[in-house]
């Protein structure tokens, strides 16, 4: 029987305090202003790039969850703006063992 003070994971199924899962980790919510189509959307900074690029991931939101989606952006550093907001993520979602 579960406590009343946990959670469960959508995607690993593992039980965890609203405190976090103990694999996942905070990410800062942005925006850039090169991609005003998804202004509102939930997105992370996934890699710094050579020349000043970075790569966007967007995120689904599930409740309180966050899941990286498969779309992903190259945009100038210089236009990446914080939210303010930030998204708990399990880091095997963002980071998927090797043959999956």
């Amino acid at each position: 029987m579960r406590r009343k003070d946990t959670l469960e994971c959508p995607e690993c199924g593992a039980l965890y305090s609203p405190g976090g899962h103990r694999e996942s980790e905070q990410f800062p919510l942005v925006h850039s202003s090169e991609l005003p189509m998804f202004y509102g959307r939930p997105a992370i900074v996934t890699a710094r790039l050579d020349g000043g690029q970075v790569e966007l991931t967007l995120l689904h939101q599930i409740g309180l969850f966050f899941k990286p989606t498969k779309t992903h952006f190259c945009v100038p550093d210089s236009t990446i703006h914080e939210t303010g907001e930030f998204a708990t993520i399990t880091l095997h979602l963002l980071f998927p063992p090797l043959g999956r």
